[in-house]
């Protein structure tokens, strides 16, 4: 049977075990932590780090920053494109792609 689901009603959620930062210039760099068994196993044989660090664009930055647990995906497609515009577009599909990617590994959740 099909998912009926519509994925722009999704509202995401941060992992709260992923730490991030701003810098002064607005971009957000996420930290992933690597301290599972596994990496604590692997880290020094294959000179893992500790963290990861990834530095997100100016249009992922903003969407991170909208993350709050509260608006769906359709509620920051709004936003970005309110603030955005033209610089965002293909939007919907370039927005559940990220959205994707952070739900596969485990950054965001969906309530």
């Amino acid at each position: 049977m099909k998912n009926k689901n519509n994925f722009l009603d999704f509202v995401p959620v941060r992992n709260s075990k992923v730490d991030f930062y701003e810098n002064d210039s607005g971009v957000v760099t996420i930290v992933i932590k690597r301290d599972s068994v596994f990496y604590k196993i692997l880290r020094p044989i294959f000179k893992i780090p500790e963290n990861t660090f990834v530095s997100l664009d100016d249009i992922g930055s903003f969407v991170w920053k909208e993350i709050d647990g509260k608006k769906s995906i359709y509620d920051i497609s709004i936003k970005i494109q309110n603030k955005l515009s033209e610089k965002a577009e293909p939007l919907i599909p370039r927005l559940i792609g990220f959205f994707v990617i952070l739900n596969k590994n485990g950054l965001v959740m969906f309530s």
